[in-house]
């Protein structure tokens, strides 16, 4: 009876470390998500995307860590790479489409961020266009515009019970919302070139036409106008004055 009894004592022990490799699977996933989180805000607060990089790095490098945060974190840092203009960031949208095609949102927005990175004039309609539903809920809102790099959207989130309409962003991907302004009604916004700043027009108090930076930093207030876009370089914003508007045709 010796032999059953080993055998069964070899089975337990490898039950106990398949489960125990489940369990340090799932911490680890939570661990790699809370570090994305951090990159996340590394990147989009403090602006600094050198620093973000190297939290992706990390993040990849992580032992079991979830398909979907990797595939998030090679997007993330191809685009960190994009905005300073390095020639990385091809190279992890093209590891992101490789090895985690199966991370359908991720590996899409990686193939378009490819195909505007080649820009290739032989491209034909049909073949590489799509078109993909990404909002749908009742709270949808198309009155601002998306960010130049095609990862945000713009736009106003109504504060049930008050009358307050604050600017928002939306991350397309992922679908998280931050608030960027408190206790405003926003009826418009757009983008700057470089994406690093919104321009939108204030109707509460006084209304003014005032900018804020991505981050939700330096917003200040220029003047009566509602912004219908930016100059090339950034340095001048088209508005319409309703100060003199009559209301007839």
């Amino acid at each position: 009876m010796r032999k059953p009894s080993m055998l069964w004592i070899a089975v337990a022990a490898l039950l106990v470390g398949l489960l125990s490799g489940a369990y340090g699977t799932g911490q680890t996933d939570k661990q790699g998500e809370a570090l994305l989180q951090a990159a996340k805000n590394i990147e989009l607060v403090k602006g600094d995307l050198k620093a973000a990089i190297e939290q992706y790095k990390k993040i990849l490098a992580r032992p079991g860590v979830s398909r979907s945060v990797a595939a998030t974190a090679l997007l993330e840092m191809g685009q960190c790479h994009e905005k300073l203009g390095q020639a990385e960031a091809r190279s992890a949208y093209e590891q992101l489409v490789r090895q985690y095609a199966d991370q359908t949102g991720q590996a899409q927005a990686a193939r378009a961020r490819l195909a505007a990175l080649a820009g290739s004039p032989s491209r034909t309609v049909g073949t590489d266009m799509t078109i993909r539903r990404i909002w749908s809920d009742r709270f949808a809102d198309d009155s601002g515009a998306i960010s130049p790099d095609g990862r945000y959207l713009s736009l106003v989130d109504v504060d049930p019970g008050t009358p307050r309409i604050d600017l928002t962003i939306r991350e397309i991907v992922s679908g998280q919302k931050r608030r960027l302004t408190s206790k405003e009604y926003v009826l418009g916004s757009i983008w700057s070139p470089d994406g690093g700043r919104i321009a939108y027009f204030d109707w509460m108090g006084e209304p003014q036409l005032r900018i804020i930076g991505r981050d939700g930093s330096g917003a200040v207030a220029l003047a009566m106008g509602e912004p219908l876009d930016w100059s090339p370089d950034g340095r001048v914003i088209l508005a319409i004055d309703y100060r003199n508007y009559t209301g007839s045709s």
